[in-house]
């Protein structure tokens, strides 16, 4: 067993002093040692961290009052470290102080010394647990006194009387006082909690680094209580916020952000965009969706993330706001921040859920963008607002279909007449929108394979499982600028599988098939693959010669009674096709392909591939040198196409993170920055309760029949139904 070892030092001034350590010796122990003191020095204890499994068998209040220490601190862990060992723990008490204020006397005494204060414990109306009784009136102490000639502290008192039973050593280690995160493990426990790992899981790391639950010095609610601490030492959340942004900024030239406070100096909103995720919207910024996330923060603020698909079909960040309401002005101002970002590049579409201020505000900033509201919410409201499955089963046909716009208007009409849905002003209200959600009435349009809003969606679900509701925006910003780090190392991992390998031929057009693997990237060829299966049972019916062109009637094999009809511009080598899948997806249709199986080209020309989906999506960036995708120099530019710099910007972005998380640069703030304020806790989802005119919150009313004490979900005059399998959408974004 370990034991205290005793050795002698001389100090210079023919005193000597007796320091303890520890050696493996089975036979000594500490009264031994004690019995050892030379010319009744006593035993100089100068620090703990040597002795923490020591034997203290046989110690009186003889053998204690010879030890002397250089601080109190010392000396109380010292004492405690006899505690623990016996099976208590000690807790500071009374002090003694000269005139002059110093500090000569302090008592360390017995964790069950004294009893509970009996005020509030016993009130009626108590509504959580009285605690269980902790003291007992324990008279157990250890007083220390300085000695002015030494300047040391010396056991003037010690008394092992105890009126409770001992704890065995197992439950000892328990004791509030013995239990301590050290630095270490508390910058494991911050680096951990950063990566999304939760507190169960880091305190089972540490239980296993230290070999067991028995041989950590802290229990789970200990790291919590940490983090409590850290918590509160952030007095402004929304400045330290702004702190960490900034220092994004000095690792990355093309860092954008924004923020706006209240008439009271309250964060009410904030808007930020990296430099990547500028460039990418150069690119792939054609198509634009967003939606808003809840219970992400303290506060209760919204997150909108803006989302968009690049050329491996996965989704990418744009830009991400915190909102503290969902009006129309706060999206007004959300996508003004946007587009001063991106210098001014309009997408063509966007996609939303089809919330009036989300719509106001597309509508305000951005008018030449088609708006598409999300097929999946519009089912579920066609669920809510009718509750007829018939007419859900029939809705989702019109809007998702591929029909005709004639076929369209009479399948609508039909369908209304059948359910008697004239009169319904919902219906009524969704037929005027049509040319939101009717795919015939959107066809030719660019979407990117968009229906839904399922990526953000999906980015909520993934965010979700690192942050929650109780972290501070500092923790959320750093989880999520986490989490984009990985979504574009996903990018590297995809850009490295298009170009490592051959795609093994699978369809009769072997020469086409061949052509696209090399052009497309891996994703999107595979999603291309079945359209050159079907494109080769595709047969020319007729052929007509215009003065620019010539029409090509397409049908499918033994169907001839269903035509598409193909231009074909032989001078410039362009096609169009009557079911435009081409300028809804960017890639050839089916009957687009059969035609060039029939004119026998085996190359697809370059009027038929959108660089957006090839291999070389980005390289655009750097041969328009010209054009609005040159952001900054064009050396940086190049310097971001490379794999080992965009490493190497990962590394510039912790660096800063580290100097922002130490408080780096917070001198140089702007004073409007300086003087923000955290903003304030949203108590309902979105934009809360609708207030009367006296600014008090008032009774919901059904939307429906305008009776309170209900919603349009309960309401008696609504029929519920369930929806049916065939009512949901594919919430995977493709191009089928």
């Amino acid at each position: 067993m370990w034991s205290i070892a005793v050795g002698f030092s001389s100090n210079g001034e023919g005193k000597t002093s007796v320091v303890a350590g520890i050696v493996s010796s089975p036979t000594l122990n500490l009264s031994e040692s004690i019995a050892e003191d030379i010319n009744g020095e006593g035993v100089g204890v100068d620090s703990m961290d040597d002795i923490a499994n020591a034997l203290w068998d046989g110690i009186d209040d003889i053998e204690m009052k010879k030890f002397h220490f250089p601080n109190r601190q010392v000396a109380y862990e010292f004492y405690n470290l006899y505690a623990r060992v016996k099976g208590f723990s000690v807790r500071k008490s009374k002090v003694f102080r000269i005139k002059k204020g110093e500090i000569v006397r302090q008592d360390f005494v017995c964790h069950k010394e004294g009893f509970r204060e009996e005020k509030n414990r016993m009130r009626e109306n108590r509504q959580r647990e009285t605690k269980v009784e902790t003291r007992c009136g324990c008279c157990a102490k250890m007083r220390i006194r300085l000695v002015g000639d030494s300047g040391r502290w010396h056991v003037a008192l010690f008394s092992d009387c105890h009126n409770h039973a001992m704890l065995e050593g197992k439950q000892s280690a328990m004791l509030p006082a013995h239990r301590k995160l050290k630095e270490g493990d508390i910058l494991g426990l911050n680096s951990m909690r950063k990566a999304g790992i939760s507190t169960t899981q880091i305190y089972n790391f540490f239980a296993d680094q230290s070999g067991g639950f028995d041989k950590t010095n802290f229990l789970k609610v200990d790291m919590k209580n940490q983090m409590t601490k850290q918590k509160q030492k952030e007095h402004c959340d929304a400045k330290a916020v702004l702190v960490y942004l900034k220092g994004l900024g000095s690792g990355d030239p093309g860092m954008f952000w924004s923020h706006h406070a209240d008439e009271e100096g309250k964060l009410k909103q904030l808007f930020w965009a990296d430099g990547i995720s500028r460039m990418d919207f150069q690119v792939f910024g054609e198509v634009l969706a967003f939606d808003a996330t809840y219970r992400k923060n303290k506060y209760g603020c919204p997150i909108v993330v803006l989302v968009g698909v690049n050329h491996h079909c996965q989704t990418i960040v744009f830009g991400t706001t915190i909102l503290t309401n969902e009006k129309e002005e706060s999206y007004v101002w959300v996508l003004e921040q946007f587009m001063a970002a991106m210098k001014g590049k309009e997408p063509s579409a966007v996609i939303t859920d089809g919330a009036p201020a989300m719509r106001n505000a597309i509508t305000r900033i951005l008018p030449r963008a088609h708006h598409r509201l999300c097929a999946w919410h519009l089912l579920q409201n066609a669920q809510i607002n009718v509750g007829d499955p018939n007419f859900v089963k029939g809705f989702k046909s019109c809007m998702l279909g591929n029909l005709s716009v004639g076929h369209f208007k009479k399948k609508w009409a039909q369908l209304v007449s059948d359910l008697n849905l004239e009169d319904n002003p919902w219906v009524q209200g969704l037929y005027e929108k049509r040319h939101m959600w009717a795919t015939c009435l959107m066809r030719g349009k660019f979407f990117a394979g968009f229906r839904t809003t399922s990526r953000c969606e999906g980015m909520h679900s993934q965010i979700g499982r690192i942050v929650r509701s109780r972290n501070s925006l500092l923790e959320f910003v750093q989880y999520f600028e986490r989490y984009v780090n990985y979504m574009r190392w996903t990018e590297v991992d995809a850009d490295y599988k298009s170009v490592v390998g051959d795609a093994v031929p699978k369809t009769n057009v072997r020469a086409l098939e061949k052509c696209a693997a090399n052009v497309y990237t891996r994703t999107v060829f595979l999603k291309f693959r079945p359209w050159l299966n079907s494109g080769s049972v595709i047969k020319v019916a007729a052929i007509k010669e215009k003065s620019s062109c010539m029409i090509y009637s397409m049908y499918k094999y033994c169907k001839p009674d269903k035509l598409w009809h193909v231009a074909h511009d032989v001078q410039l080598s362009t096609f169009r096709c009557s079911c435009q899948r081409m300028e809804t997806f960017g890639l050839p249709c089916d009957h687009i392909i059969g035609l060039l199986v029939h004119l026998d080209i085996d190359v697809i020309p370059e009027s038929l591939i959108l660089q957006r989906w090839c291999k070389s999506a980005k390289d655009c960036m750097k041969d328009n040198s010209e054009s609005s995708y040159k952001f900054w120099e064009s050396t940086i530019l190049e310097d971001y196409l490379d794999t080992v710099d965009v490493m190497a910007k990962h590394v510039m972005k912790l660096k800063a993170k580290m100097e922002a998380a130490l408080g780096t640069g917070v001198e140089n703030l702007d004073e409007d920055v300086d003087n923000v304020k955290n903003p304030a806790v949203i108590m309902s989802k979105g934009c809360g309760g609708t207030s009367n005119v006296n600014g008090s919150k008032g009774k919901r009313k059904c939307t429906v029949c305008k009776v309170e004490g209900h919603n349009k979900t309960t309401c008696p005059q609504n029929k519920r139904a369930k929806v049916s399998n065939e009512a949901a959408v594919d919430s995977n974004a493709s191009f089928f």
